[in-house]
């Protein structure tokens, strides 16, 4: 396939995509306001783009003849061009550096680990409790203890 037809086809999904989920900004505002909520910092729909990149990408390595991986990761290539400079100044304006951070310069996560409360470990040694009355009463249930 010539690089103009595989141009051509991502165009036809854009208008595709559009007709069934809207313009693909307001799309990608939602899909970075979820991840938002999911990742506790504000996310701007050009690194969606870059995520879903980088899915695509992923994919295209497992399966690298499935063309659909690669056109669609071009796909989200053109959208992170369309935001790519609302977001460099939007983060500038944040006081933000937009550039690659090495692992050395990045912080760790702040991750605390979750303690179940006594309710939640008492609830938990209960099912276990049934799961096991349940695993000695299947083999009769099931014709085994004759």
């Amino acid at each position: 396939m010539r690089p103009e037809d595989i141009l051509l086809q991502a165009a036809e999904i854009i208008q595709e995509r559009g007709a069934v989920y809207g313009d693909f900004i307001h799309n990608l505002q939602l899909a970075a306001n979820i991840a938002e909520l999911r990742l506790g910092r504000p996310v701007h729909p050009y690194e969606v783009c870059i995520m879903m990149v980088s899915a695509k990408n992923a994919r295209a390595f497992v399966t690298p003849d499935h063309a659909d991986s690669h056109t669609d990761a071009a796909v989200y290539e053109i959208f992170a061009q369309v935001l790519a400079q609302d977001y460099a100044t939007s983060e500038a304006r944040n006081g933000v550096q937009v550039r690659f951070r090495s692992k050395d310069e990045q912080a760790p996560a702040k991750v605390t680990p979750i303690r179940p409360s006594r309710a939640a470990k008492k609830q938990d040694a209960d099912l276990l409790a049934e799961i096991a009355k349940m695993t000695e009463i299947l083999p009769a249930v099931a014709g085994g203890d004759q």
